[in-house]
Order: C-alpha cells, then sequence, then structure tokens
C-alpha cells in the first residue's frame, strides 16, 4: 500500500506536528508492504530529517487548486496512492490535498494535531468559523477516519458533531539515558516558543519562588516579537537573572539539556499530545504540566505533577520540584522512562496505525 502524508511544513521551527510526521512516517516505511511519501511545500527554515526511504515530494506555496492537483497526479503516476494522509486543518493547501482524494475516490485520513482544541478553536476565531463553514467541516466529516492522539481530543472531535474517529497517540524514540552526566538544579522548558505555551504565566511563578540558585532555561524557536516581549518581561523580573532564553537546540544539545536539568516543565493552555513531555520522560526528567494536555496521570504514575494552569499551582510545583531529593527525582525518571517504553515507542504506534491503514483499504 502507498500512504502519502500531507503536510504544509517540515519545518523544524514548527514545532511538534512537522516532528510528529517525519518521525511516524519514518517507522511506517519500515513495515513490510507499505510505501510512504510525504508532500509538503517547501521552506526557506531547515527540515526535519525523515528515513531515506520515504521519498518526499515538495511544491512552491500555493493557494492554487490545480498546482495541488497536479502534484498529486505525479505522485499517482509514479506509485498509485492508496491513501491520503492530511495533517493539520485550516490549510488550503490541506484542503486542495483532500479535494483531489473526494474527487477520485481516493480513501483518506485527517488528524487535526490539537487544532480542533477549544483552546486553539478560540484564536483567530472569524477566520476559523468561515473556514470551518466553507470546507474544513465538510472535509473532516467526509474523512475515512480522523485520528486523534488522546481521549480529550476525541472529545472535542465529537462535540464538533464529526465521527469516525481513531485514537493513536504520538509516539518517541527510546534514547539510552547517560548515567555520567549530573543533573543541575535547572527547570526546563523546551518547546516552541509561541503564547499558547503559557511562558508569561511560568516567569511569574518563578518570580515567586524566591529561591536562590535556581535556574530556569527557556528554549526553543519563536517569532522575533514574542521573543523580544518575553526578554523585556525578564529584564524587569526581580530573579530575572536566573532566566535563560535561548534558541532552538536539537540533536546532541538537546538530549543533553534534557539529561541535565532537575524538572522539565510545559505549562501549555492546550496540547493534544505534547511529544516534547514524551521526550522528557523517556530521558528519566520528571515533568510539570497541565491539565490542558492528556498527561493527567503523571501523579498517578509517579513520575510528575498535571496542574491546573495558575501562576500559584506552578509556583508550587517548581518549588517541589526543584526541592525533592536528587534520589527520589531519579526514581521519578526512571518510572516516566518505564511509562513512555510501554505505551509510547513509535514502531507500536506506527504499527498501529498500518493496522487502520488496512482495514479501510480492505473495506472498498
Amino acid at each position: 500500500m502507498h500512504i502519502v502524508h500531507v503536510i504544509d511544513s517540515l519545518a523544524a521551527s514548527d514545532g511538534g506536528t512537522s516532528r510528529a510526521v517525519a518521525d511516524l512516517t519514518s517507522h511506517l516505511s519500515d513495515i513490510e508492504d507499505c510505501k510512504v511519501s510525504i508532500m509538503t511545500q517547501t521552506s526557506s527554515s531547515p527540515e526535519l530529517e525523515c528515513a531515506e526511504n520515504v521519498e518526499i515530494h515538495r511544491i512552491s506555496p500555493t493557494f492554487q487548486r490545480g498546482k495541488v492537483f497536479q502534484k498529486l497526479r505525479e505522485i499517482d503516476q509514479q506509485c498509485p496512492i492508496d491513501l491520503i494522509h492530511t495533517n493539520g486543518i485550516w490549510s488550503l493547501f490541506l484542503h486542495f490535498s483532500t479535494a483531489y482524494a473526494r474527487k477520485t475516490n481516493t480513501k483518506y485520513f485527517a488528524t487535526p494535531h490539537g487544532m480542533l482544541e477549544p483552546w486553539s478553536m478560540k484564536q483567530k476565531r472569524l477566520k476559523k468559523t468561515i473556514a470551518w463553514w466553507i470546507y474544513q467541516k465538510s472535509d473532516l466529516k467526509h474523512a475515512d477516519a480522523i485520528q486523534v492522539t488522546a481521549a480529550s481530543e476525541t472529545r472535542s472531535v465529537t462535540d464538533l458533531g464529526l465521527g469516525k474517529t481513531i485514537e493513536i497517540p504520538n509516539g518517541v524514540d527510546v534514547k539510552p539515558v547517560s548515567k555520567e552526566v549530573p543533573r543541575e538544579q535547572i527547570a526546563l522548558f523546551l518547546s516552541r516558543i509561541h503564547p499558547k505555551k503559557g511562558i508569561p504565566i511560568l516567569l511569574e511563578a518563578w518570580d515567586k519562588l524566591n529561591v536562590d540558585d535556581l535556574q530556569l532555561k527557556i528554549v526553543g524557536p519563536g517569532e522575533h516579537r514574542y521573543l523580544n516581549e518575553l526578554e523585556s518581561k525578564i529584564s524587569k523580573m526581580d530573579r530575572g537573572d536566573q532566566v535563560s532564553l535561548l534558541p532552538a537546540a536539537g540533536g546532541d544539545a538537546k538530549d543533553k539539556l534534557l539529561q541535565t536539568a532537575s524538572v522539565f516543565v510545559l505549562p501549555t493552555h492546550s496540547e493534544n499530545f505534547g511529544i516534547v513531555i514524551a521526550e522528557a520522560l523517556v530521558m528519566e526528567l520528571p515533568v510539570i504540566t497541565t491539565t490542558g494536555t492528556p498527561w493527567t496521570n503523571l501523579n498517578e504514575v509517579g513520575c510528575g505533577w498535571c496542574i491546573e494552569l495558575n501562576a500559584d499551582n506552578l509556583t508550587h510545583a517548581l518549588r517541589e520540584g526543584l526541592t525533592t531529593s536528587p534520589k527520589r527525582l531519579k526514581e521519578m525518571g526512571e518510572l516516566g522512562r518505564q511509562h513512555i517504553i510501554e505505551n509510547f515507542t513509535w514502531p507500536s504506534i506506527a504499527g498501529k496505525l498500518a493496522t487502520f491503514y488496512k482495514q479501510t483499504l480492505s473495506s472498498i
């Protein structure tokens, strides 16, 4: 079977959706009888790498239906397309890809990647309302399946009158954890720097900690205007000298950050999965996050803190995390890693999705 994943961009700076597609398609391509291609728009930013046997077809950014149809016809002529899987919503590029699938009677899946969550739906509400009624609702209603990554996202999709959901989370690659790198008194935020991520609340909570010898590292890509706003806030903080705003890190640099921090913090307003949380846990780093994510069982598993988002709750969790004994943090880290290995490894996730593809195609 030939599966074509469609995504607006594979740029590393575009965050979790791009990374999830790059990783998922790489593992899907390892499955017998599964050929995987990606169609995406060209980007001026560095792109994420995929496995060598994943064919990437690029098209210049376009609002023209005909160009998207032409590219998909070219891909189909090289190897007949069995199923198209779109990643994200609201984009005309993705809509035209769906239109091609519907016109050619090609099966198609859609993964919203959290873009139907209540917080996200409130952003740019007017534009989204117009798009919803013109094309987006119809595209989703006619999909052969809507892939969601957590039960909370299933509820959001159902509340919008959509069905045919399949719940398959994102995954993570399991890397070795160095036992030689010492943990430091560092709280680490490592994600896209965006208003959704709750960074102003994190800064407010940090100022309330009133504890010396701690560091907060905020690491990730972001728009210059927003970065400047955050830098201005940090400069006015009582404990701004403890806060570092750092550019995106990947590869070994990212692994080192995850292995030297004491706790990971993602005070997000909304997250359909939060792949960086899984990456932190698999590196034995306890996590502080919010009920806006599907990681509400961190307290139960014993590998972190999941809180209702406000500055007081976050201050309390940070204080508890950064004053917990190294021995206890190590135990929490080991529990987190085991939880990820048992539930969220990419080969297992890719295998489940491939099974759904085959079931869908066998119903033709």
